[in-house]
């Protein structure tokens, strides 16, 4: 169980729990509307399927929960990047009414959503939505939930767009950095935050593409339902290396075990274009290439020894050779859900 507060984010609460304005009386409770900023997010890291993800600063969304004294029902307005503005089909809305069911709270609410993540790029739309709409209900009906009852609340929104409801997103946009999403012995969700290396920077590309209608979805539906022992072992063993790069700081070594034997070459159905990318700047010397949750999104853990621009220029060049263009951007490892009113 813990406390967050206005002024910080939820992982450095967790973690730096000195720092929390609660021990300083800075927060307001029981307040009667919450705003909450939640970040993009990278899952799938590599072999990390459902398991690794990242919050970057690349765009964010943000929340704001409002108690409706006058109403019963759950009201949404959405500005910015469009998503669907009844309850039952967005994720906010499902998130709200799954809080409200599980505590027995008889209120309406209603719900103000500035959509910076453009949904269908695989940078964690939903899931922003949704972590920053479970803290600010927790925060407004000043409700103490463990980092797991967190995301398997938020997790129930993302059975919108993906058609269930996985949890690396909303674990990441929850809690910032690196976040590992686990399941231990009972079956039970384990949830954990450790601090990315210090120099880690990732390029991100979206390609101009057209994304198929319930994306993730489909991109969920057609990843194999057996895998070879051999390729298992693969992957658990890159898993393990990715750890050992992020505990010590060292996003080479992190970068070097960026390989996927089973979820990517299924998906390179879809994006065809992301063999020939990932191989191509294999080639130069770029490693720690993988697609974004469920793309088409390409990311990219640059090399230390090459610098950022040259990175930048060689994924714009090899997606020029394809006939595609590609927005590029720079992104660095950001905090999770901060409340910001």
């Amino acid at each position: 169980m813990f406390k967050y507060c206005c002024n910080y984010s939820l992982a450095r609460c967790l973690y730096e729990p000195n720092d929390c304005a609660i021990k300083h009386g800075e927060c307001k409770l029981n307040t009667l509307s919450v705003k909450v900023k939640a970040p993009s997010s990278i899952a799938n890291i590599g072999p990390g399927f459902d398991i690794l993800a990242l919050a970057v600063d690349l765009y964010y969304d943000e929340v704001k929960v409002s108690i409706d004294r006058h109403s019963s029902s759950i009201k949404l307005r959405v500005l910015g990047y469009k998503v669907p503005e009844d309850p039952n089909e967005n994720t906010a809305g499902v998130v709200a009414r799954e809080f409200l069911e599980k505590f027995n709270i008889k209120s309406g609410l209603n719900i103000d959503i500035l959509k910076g993540i453009k949904p269908g790029l695989g940078l964690g739309s939903s899931a922003a939505t949704a972590a920053a709409t479970i803290v600010a209900l927790s925060k407004l009906f000043n409700i103490n939930l463990s980092v797991e009852e967190m995301v398997l609340l938020a997790s129930k929104g993302e059975t919108v767009s993906a058609g269930t409801a996985h949890l690396d997103n909303v674990s990441a946009a929850l809690l910032g950095g690196f976040t590992i999403t686990c399941f231990d012995s009972n079956g039970n969700v384990k949830v954990f935050h450790i601090t990315p290396p210090s120099d880690l920077k990732v390029v991100i590309a979206i390609p101009h593409v057209d994304v198929k209608p319930m994306k993730t979805s489909y991109a969920r539906n057609i990843i194999p339902k057996h895998v070879e022992l051999s390729k298992l072992i693969l992957n658990t063993s890159r898993i393990a290396g990715i750890m050992i790069g992020i505990l010590r700081g060292d996003s080479d070594l992190l970068s070097s075990f960026i390989c996927d034997e089973i979820i990517e070459p299924a998906r390179s159905r879809i994006y065809t274009y992301y063999p020939y990318i990932r191989s191509a700047l294999n080639k130069l010397g770029i490693k720690g290439v993988m697609i974004c949750g469920a793309g088409p999104s390409i990311a990219v853990i640059p090399p230390r020894s090459m610098s950022i621009d040259s990175v930048v220029e060689a994924v714009k060049s090899e997606f020029r050779s394809l006939g595609l263009n590609a927005d590029v951007y720079v992104a660095k490892p950001t905090n999770g859900c901060r409340i910001i009113n």
